[in-house]
C-alpha cells in the first residue's frame, strides 16, 4: 500500500510526463491551455520541471508555460490563449 507522500509523488510525475507528452503529440493552443491547467493545479519544483523539459527537448515550451502563469498572461506568445480565455478554462474545469 502506497503513502499518501509516495501517491503524490506518483501524481505528480504521471502530471509532468503528460504534459510532456501532449507538448510532443499536439501542438495546438488548446493542448497548451491544458497543459497550463495541470501545472497550475500540481505542485510543481521549477528545477524539476526544467531538468525533464531538457530530456524531451522542451525547454523553450516549457519557459513559456511558467512564464505565461507567472506574469498572469504577460508573455509574447501567440501559441497561448489569452488570460481571461484561460481564467474562463479554469472555471469550467473548475480549477
Amino acid at each position: 500500500m502506497l503513502t499518501n507522500k509516495a501517491r503524490i509523488g506518483i501524481d505528480l510525475l504521471v502530471n509532468h510526463i503528460s504534459c510532456y507528452h501532449v507538448f510532443m503529440i499536439y501542438d495546438g493552443s488548446r493542448h497548451r491551455s491544458y497543459c497550463l491547467l495541470l501545472l497550475s493545479r500540481v505542485d510543481t519544483h521549477e528545477a524539476d520541471l526544467r531538468e525533464q523539459a531538457a530530456k524531451y527537448g522542451l525547454e523553450a515550451e516549457i519557459d513559456a508555460l511558467l512564464r505565461y502563469l507567472e506574469t498572469h498572461g504577460e508573455v509574447d506568445d501567440d501559441r497561448l490563449p489569452e488570460w481571461d480565455e484561460y481564467q474562463e478554462l479554469a472555471v469550467d474545469y473548475e480549477m
